[in-house]
C-alpha cells in the first residue's frame, strides 16, 4: 500500500478546543478528511489528560466549512494530543459545538492492554461481558475487553471501533485512512483515487529533525519530537535502563531539567516548558538561549552512550513522577 506521509498544513499553537472540526490530507491522496474534536478530558493513559477525537468517512477535494457532522459517518475514535496542530497537520476550519448523541456514540477501543488468558471453558462467560476473544497457545485464549476513553470497559462491541488506543493522531490518522480507502474501492473510484499510490521520493524519516526551532509573537519555541523514530529508539533503551523512565514528552522535561540544573543551571533561567506526552517543548525569550538549549539537546541525543550512562550513574536521583 506504500508509504502514506501526511501533508503540512498549517502551524498552529492556538487552543485546541471541544467541538473543533479540522481537516487533514495524506500527500498520495488528492483529497482531505474531516475530524473533531469531541472531549478534552480522555484520561485513558499515564493519568494524563487528552483529546477523543473523531474521524470521519466522507472526503472532499476541496475544504468546505461544514453546516454539521454526521454521526453515521464516523470512521473510527482516536485519543490523541495537540502536536498534530503544531506540526501544521491538521488544520482547524472551524468550531461545531458537540451534541450529546456525538459524546454518547457507540464508539470504544480494544485493549489489548487488558487482556486476559482465559481457558477454553471461561469463553462463554467473558463473550457474554463483551470481551473479544482471541486464539493463543497451548489450549488457551486472550480475552479482551472494549474500553471507551476513560479506561471503562464496555458490556458490548461499540459500532465505531479502534483496534488500540494510543498513538499519535498524525500515524493513528494516516493508517486509518489507507486502510480505510484501501477497503472501499467505490469511494476510490468516486474520488479517482488510484488503487496503489506510489510516493514521490521522500526525504528518508532517520534524515528528519527531531529537534525545531520556531519564532512566534516575541517567543522562541524549541520543540522536541518524542514521536521521531530515532528518539523512540533511544526511549526504548533508556526505558530498558530504568523502567521508571517511560520517556514521553513530560519524562524527557524531567531529564533535559535534572540535566541543565546540573551542568548548566544558566540555561534554566527564564525558560519555560509546555509538554505532553508526544511532544517536548521549551520556552525562551532569547534565540541565543534558546540554540544554545538546541545544542546541549543535541550532543545528549547524537551521543546515546553518554546518555545511557547518565541514565545507569544517576537515574535514582531523577524523579521521573
Amino acid at each position: 500500500m506504500g508509504r502514506y506521509k501526511t501533508e503540512i498544513l498549517e502551524k498552529s499553537r492556538k487552543k485546541v478546543r471541544v467541538g473543533d472540526v479540522f481537516v487533514t490530507k495524506l500527500k498520495d491522496y488528492d483529497v482531505y478528511f474531516y475530524g473533531k474534536v469531541i472531549s478534552d478530558n480522555a484520561n485513558y493513559f499515564d493519568n494524563n489528560i487528552y483529546l477523543l477525537v473523531y474521524l470521519y468517512k466522507t472526503p472532499t477535494k476541496e475544504i468546505v466549512i461544514p453546516d454539521d457532522m454526521d454521526e453515521n459517518d464516523i470512521m473510527v475514535p482516536l485519543i490523541t494530543w495537540t502536536y498534530g496542530w503544531r506540526a501544521g497537520l491538521f488544520k482547524t476550519i472551524c468550531n461545531i459545538p458537540v451534541k450529546d448523541t456525538e459524546i454518547n456514540a457507540d464508539y470504544g477501543f480494544l485493549d489489548a492492554g487488558l487482556g486476559k488468558w482465559i481457558n477454553s471453558a471461561e469463553i462463554d462467560y467473558f463473550v457474554k461481558q463483551g470481551y473479544d476473544i482471541i486464539d493463543g497457545t497451548e489450549g488457551r485464549v486472550i480475552a479482551i475487553p472494549y474500553t471507551d476513553c476513560h479506561k471503562n470497559i464496555l458490556d458490548h462491541k461499540p459500532k465505531i471501533l479502534r483496534n488500540g488506543y494510543m498513538l499519535s493522531l498524525a500515524t493513528a490518522a494516516e493508517a486509518e485512512i489507507s486502510c480505510y480507502l484501501y477497503a472501499n474501492p467505490e469511494v476510490r473510484e468516486r474520488f479517482g483515487i488510484a488503487d496503489d499510490p506510489v510516493d514521490e521520493e521522500v526525504k528518508d524519516e532517520a534524515e528528519e529533525d527531531y529537534i525545531e526551532l520556531d519564532i512566534d509573537e516575541g517567543s522562541v519555541f524549541v520543540s522536541f519530537n518524542v514521536e521521531h523514530e530515532k528518539i523512540i529508539r533511544i526511549s526504548e533503551k533508556v526505558n530498558k535502563i530504568d523502567k521508571k523512565a517511560y520517556m514521553n514528552g513530560y519524562n524527557w522535561e524531567i531529564f533535559f531539567k535534572y540535566y541543565l540544573k546540573k551542568h548548566k543551571p544558566e540555561v534554566l533561567k527564564g525558560m519555560k516548558t509546555d509538554s505532553e506526552a508526544g511532544m517536548y517543548t521549551a520556552i525562551f525569550r532569547s534565540k541565543k538561549k534558546a540554540l544554545g538549549f538546541v545544542e546541549i539537546v543535541r550532543l545528549l541525543i547524537d551521543d546515546e552512550e553518554k546518555l545511557y550512562q547518565i541514565i545507569k550513574e544517576n537515574g535514582a536521583e531523577i524523579q521521573w513522577e
